[in-house]
């Protein structure tokens, strides 16, 4: 008799612990005015490394300067009312501009970092979209960087996270710790932001600018040429 009712205790324990999990990973959301549902399901939230950018880059790091755009401009208006949602699995990126009460999509880029056991991707915040920023990163032994890909986060939500593709990477000139790698526009259409053409755009004008300003007049800014990714021989 007691062995029955240890096991319905634990049974009864498991059930409950079950409703409490499904809770946990699978919420749902009605839009304030009944428009739309959507459902949080845990998306895996990047991790930035610590903000050291405001510092020059040592013989060993790098600094590098783009932007990304969205175009046309998503309506930033409508993602924005959501960002009051709490949840364990659907946490904010980074505190955003806010512009008249409307936040700008979080534009993250993701460098990719091969050696010869695995890959592993390190994900910077690269700014707001639209602005010309910058990321600071260590120097690979070969000196090619491989960019994988840039994120965009609308209204500051990792529910709301769009993968713009780059996959192209550059080799890194001697003695050079700054480089301009284009800034980056991404025409999309439809509901699920599907990308159409990307265009990358010469701006080093505003772009030397920004880095003169940061770091100083002696900060020398240079233009790198993107190629496609080369896949590693296996």
């Amino acid at each position: 008799m007691k062995t029955k009712k240890t096991v319905f205790v634990i049974l009864v324990f498991l059930i409950f612990a079950a409703i409490i999990s499904a809770d946990e990973f699978n919420r749902e959301y009605r839009d304030p005015n009944g428009d739309i549902i959507f459902i949080d399901t845990a998306p895996l939230s990047p991790k930035s490394a610590p903000d050291k950018s405001d510092t020059k880059p040592n013989s060993s790091e790098v600094v590098i300067v783009a932007s990304a755009t969205l175009s046309p401009t998503p309506n930033n208006a409508f993602f924005t009312k959501y960002n009051t949602i709490n949840s364990a699995y659907n946490k904010r990126i980074i505190n955003s501009k806010t512009y008249n009460g409307v936040i700008t999509p979080t534009i993250y880029i993701i460098l990719g970092k091969f050696d010869r056991k695995e890959y592993v991707t390190a994900i910077y915040h690269l700014g707001d979209d639209s602005e010309i920023n910058c990321i600071k990163t260590q120097i690979p032994r070969d000196r090619v960087i491989k960019i994988d890909q840039i994120n965009a986060y609308l209204a500051d939500m990792e529910i709301f996270g769009l993968t713009l593709p780059v996959g192209m990477e550059f080799s890194l000139p001697e003695k050079v710790n700054y480089v301009y790698i284009g800034s980056f526009v991404y025409e999309w259409e439809g509901y699920d932001f599907k990308i159409k053409n990307i265009q990358q755009i010469d701006d080093y004008d505003n772009a030397a600018k920004f880095i003169a300003e940061k770091y100083g007049t002696d900060a020398k800014l240079e233009r790198v040429s993107l190629r496609k990714i080369t896949k590693e021989k296996k």
